[in-house]
């Protein structure tokens, strides 16, 4: 029986030589024979691959590049022209190919690292509200909040985790609503009507039981932060010396 193909290799790829009288048809029928039989022997092989015989266009080149790698294991990385120095310029391209294909994956590799890097990052879980809380109004968040405004008369805040209130905090506020004790209250302006934390509760008609520390304000709006510490809520101006016997507590 008349071969209409017949396939030559060396160690860098494969020479596909092809009967120039045979309808392409009849040669990419007879690719696809060959590399079903032969799976065993190329087994997950990358090569170079240059076609002889016959002069075959870019789309019948490709469609036998196709058939080749839907019926076998072979990778197909290149295609070479013929050259009679052929093995070498195999060698080259497929070293080439490799080392592209290397640092392909080692760009893929760094960018995952980043990104696996950025999600390791601590982030500040929080619900952020932006506005201000009129009286009948009520936020509740399972996690930290942060309001952009006021707090008014009237409204009320709580969450699982601690408030903090970017201008006047005049409502009512529960933090650490799960019962965790070490969330605090922060706010630009702090007079609410009743301050919350874990199990421990303090109203303003109550002054004595906020164990407010410098009840003068410096300034008309002086950051303040309220926490527990010996079963009492505290209140105090912010300053580095407070927020650092906070981390002992």
């Amino acid at each position: 029986m008349k071969k209409n193909v017949v396939l030559k290799s060396n160690r860098f790829g494969i020479i596909l030589v092809m009967d120039k009288d045979a309808s392409y048809e009849e040669i990419e029928k007879e690719v696809k024979e060959k590399f079903q039989d032969s799976v065993k022997f190329f087994k997950d092989s990358k090569i170079a691959i240059s076609f002889e015989g016959r002069d075959l266009s870019e789309e019948e080149q490709f469609r036998l590049i196709e058939t080749i790698e839907a019926n076998s294991e072979v990778k197909v990385i290149c295609i070479i022209d013929e050259d009679s120095e052929r093995e070498k310029k195999f060698q080259e391209k497929i070293e080439e190919a490799l080392t592209k294909q290397e640092k392909i994956k080692e760009e893929q590799k760094e960018h995952q690292e980043e990104e696996e890097k950025k999600e390791e990052e601590p982030k500040i879980p929080g619900q952020y509200y932006r506005g201000t809380l009129r009286s009948g109004q009520t936020i509740e968040s399972t996690t930290s909040v942060i309001i952009l405004g006021d707090v008014n008369p009237g409204a009320e805040v709580i969450s699982n985790g601690s408030i903090i209130v970017l201008g006047s905090l005049f409502g009512k506020v529960y933090a650490g609503a799960g019962g965790d004790d070490t969330c605090f209250v922060v706010a630009l302006e702090m007079n609410p009507v009743q301050i919350r934390i874990g199990d421990y509760l303090a109203k303003n008609a109550e002054k004595s039981v906020f164990n407010i520390k410098m009840q003068k304000k410096k300034t008309p709006m002086e950051p303040q932060i309220a926490y527990v510490e010996e079963e009492s809520i505290y209140v105090e101006s912010i300053t580095k010396e407070v927020l650092n016997d906070m981390k002992k507590i």
